[in-house]
C-alpha cells in the first residue's frame, strides 16, 4: 500500500543503526501549516532509500511511503502497537520563476496598420 502525503518539511532526526546493520533516520513533515495546532507526521528513511541532504526546513515536499505496523506483547502481557511510514520517494515542489509583466506607460498607438479591417 502506498501512502502519499504533501506538506512542509520540518526537520531530520538522528541516524540510528538497527540490529541487522541497516540504518533508520526519521524526518518530520507538517501537513497543516495554517493551524494553531500543526499536524506533524513522522517518516522513516530506512537504509537511506531517499535523499534528505538537499531538504531545508520549510520546503514543500510530497512523500511516498509504505505504512507498516505490528503488535508486540510485553512479558507482563500488555499489548503494544507500533506503526511507521517508510519513505521510498520524495518529490520537491518546484515553482517556475515568475517573469514580471512590464506595463507600458505610453498610450497605445492606433493607426491604419493596427486596425483589423
Amino acid at each position: 500500500m502506498d501512502v502519499t502525503i504533501k506538506g512542509q518539511f520540518k526537520a531530520i532526526g538522528e541516524t540510528k543503526e538497527t540490529t541487522n546493520g541497516k540504518t533508520i533516520q526519521k524526518f518530520y513533515l507538517d501537513i497543516d501549516t495554517d493551524s494553531q495546532y500543526p499536524t506533524i507526521f513522522e517518516f522513516q528513511n530506512y537504509d537511506n532509500r531517499v535523499n534528505l541532504t538537499s531538504l531545508k526546513p520549510g520546503d514543500v515536499i510530497t512523500v511516498h511511503s509504505n505504512p507498516s505496523g505490528r503488535k508486540w506483547t510485553s512479558p507482563e502481557g500488555k499489548n503494544l502497537f507500533f506503526q511507521s511510514f517508510n519513505a521510498w520517494k520524495i518529490e520537491t515542489e518546484t515553482t517556475a520563476p515568475v517573469t514580471p509583466k512590464v506595463e507600458s506607460t505610453e498610450p497605445e498607438q492606433i493607426g491604419e496598420d493596427t486596425l483589423p479591417f
